[in-house]
């Protein structure tokens, strides 16, 4: 028989995957969205997103309680019972859960930093959510349109923070969970790109074209897309003799062994040589054989005057 914690783990793991399928739906509704002349969601849509996407979010919350604090922290009044008999009622489907608001306090109180980052934009889906679910809810046009872009937002950034809990590959995460296409049409679905946007801005010096979506969504600052979560603290930028934007990315890991790489602008899309400055060793974008850096090239001039 399985111990304790590895029941857990089971149980976890199952309202885990059931909270995979209800994402997997709302992105494809979503997806699937006729955008031409950035239309609103019609009610029928807006209600099959607002239900899935909620689900979905109530799930990946009971996973993430039962792997931190237990199986028991979900359930409703726990002490009646037994460790035996919890899991006869789990096996016969008679568990009895708490409701959401309760796993939202229980969230606030012991993990407040993963709480915060739901906390505003959940709000308005519990509570559309639960009168579609207890009696009826008209939608406002504005409501409508807002929900294209907050629904993708919910399970690119908050649901699957849920699921996975790992920032570093959460890009790889998410599309493992979606086929490429479905994770394409989600990241690039116009009302998100528009949204992420404006949000990379107020992280961002300049906003660069992701290198692994292609949203232009990519905070020069932070080196994280906005759109698809792709991260990358190394990554090393350039100035483009182009745009003159400090936006030109290259495999800097690979510099030392090639006289010259391919580099990229993520500003304006020019292709550049990047190399290492012979007298300073500095990487720069040039043409060789002039393989001097800016700052060298100068104080070769003035040397020469």
């Amino acid at each position: 028989m399985q111990t304790w914690k590895q029941f857990e783990e089971t149980v976890a793991q199952s309202i885990r995957d059931n909270s995979v399928i209800f994402l997997r739906r709302a992105a494809n509704e979503i997806a699937n969205h006729d955008d031409r002349g950035d239309k609103a969601f019609d009610h029928e849509t807006g209600t099959i997103v607002t239900v899935l996407t909620q689900m979905s979010l109530e799930l990946a919350v009971a996973s993430f309680l039962v792997k931190h604090d237990g199986l028991e922290s979900i359930l409703v009044k726990p002490e009646r019972f037994t460790d035996d008999q919890i899991r006869e009622k789990w096996l016969d489907n008679e568990l009895r859960t708490k409701t959401f608001e309760e796993y939202r306090q229980l969230l606030e109180a012991k993990h407040l930093g993963i709480y915060s980052v739901f906390e505003d934009i959940n709000q308005q889906f519990q509570q559309s959510r639960n009168k579609i679910m207890h009696l009826h809810f008209r939608f406002e046009e504005g409501d409508l349109y807002d929900l294209k872009f907050e629904s993708t937002f919910m399970l690119i950034h908050i649901i699957t923070q849920f699921i996975f809990e790992d920032d570093y590959n959460h890009s790889d995460n998410i599309a493992s969970l979606l086929s490429p296409d479905l994770f394409k049409k989600l990241v690039r679905f116009p009302p998100y790109q528009y949204y992420v946007k404006k949000l990379a801005e107020d992280y961002s010096r300049v906003v660069l074209r992701c290198p692994i979506c292609e949203c232009v969504a990519f905070s020069d600052v932070q080196r994280k897309c906005f759109a698809c979560t792709y991260e990358d603290p190394a990554l090393r930028l350039l100035d483009c003799p182009k745009c003159s934007e400090r936006s030109v990315t290259y495999d800097h890991l690979n510099l030392d062994i090639n006289k010259k790489l391919a580099g990229k602008c993520l500003k304006c899309g020019s292709m550049h040589e990047v190399f290492k400055c012979t007298s300073c060793d500095c990487p720069t974008v040039g043409v060789a054989p002039y393989l001097h850096c800016a700052f060298c090239a100068e104080d070769a001039q003035e040397q020469k005057a």
